[in-house]
């Protein structure tokens, strides 16, 4: 799938005597969580153009451009770092010395 693919979500509560939901999906460049697309969403959606690709809304994706083939070649490169992991904002934990040294855009 492209970056920033999108997709869509299927919740079926049918069996419980609920619906049929289907919701559009776009996957965010940055930190790859899939995003639903609320329909009656009013402001624009995050885009990067360095990515070419649509990005959430977690502070860490917006301030700073960190794509996530970036983040899988840090974690190939150094095992023993903490590469992967975020704070409750969506800030990566990336020590920013590697993500500099790393940086491919």
């Amino acid at each position: 799938m492209p970056r920033g693919g999108k997709s869509y979500l299927l919740i079926d509560h049918r069996g419980g005597g609920g619906s049929l939901q289907e919701m559009a999906t776009l996957t965010c460049c940055h930190c790859n969580r899939a995003v639903v697309l609320h329909p009656l969403r009013q402001r624009e959606r995050g885009y990067c153009r360095k990515c070419d690709a649509y990005r959430c809304d977690n502070p860490g994706c917006v301030l700073e451009c960190t794509p996530f083939e970036q983040t899988i070649d840090i974690v190939l490169k150094h095992p023993d770092e903490p590469w992967g992991l975020v704070d409750q904002f969506g800030n990566p934990l990336v020590r920013s010395e590697l993500r500099e040294k790393e940086r491919i855009y």
